[in-house]
């Protein structure tokens, strides 16, 4: 598609949701160094939803994290859910990744997301 379309491969971004580099790494490890050496974004979706979040940290050069909806849609009132975000969000920025959260529907998350970084 990236040739037949010409256009940047900068300009093109892939997602791997965590349960579906589950059901076959290797085939996932595989797709990401790909886009990656075409110089294509490839993001981790649902990045805390599944148990083995940190062995994709560690084995995909990905662009950015997508924190799962399910940590911040409560995020106002569950300090917990306020302490995951921090860490992922802490941990995706010392590894030079982009940040972003799913399920921000009300400002009060907006603005302790902001407040985040």
């Amino acid at each position: 598609i990236i040739e037949e379309t010409g256009a940047p491969h900068s300009g093109i971004g892939f997602e791997i949701t965590e349960t579906a580099a589950v059901t076959n790494f290797d085939a996932a490890e595989t797709f990401v160094r790909k886009a990656r050496e075409r110089h294509c974004r490839v993001s981790l979706d649902d990045f805390g939803a599944g148990m083995s979040s940190f062995e994709y940290l560690r084995r995909f050069p990905i662009d950015a994290i997508k924190i799962d909806g399910s940590f911040v849609e409560h995020i106002a009132e569950s300090r917990f859910d306020r302490e995951i975000v921090s860490a992922i969000s802490g941990i995706a920025r010392s590894l030079g990744c982009s940040v972003v959260a799913e399920k921000v529907e009300q400002r009060v998350a907006m603005d302790i997301l902001r407040d985040m970084g």
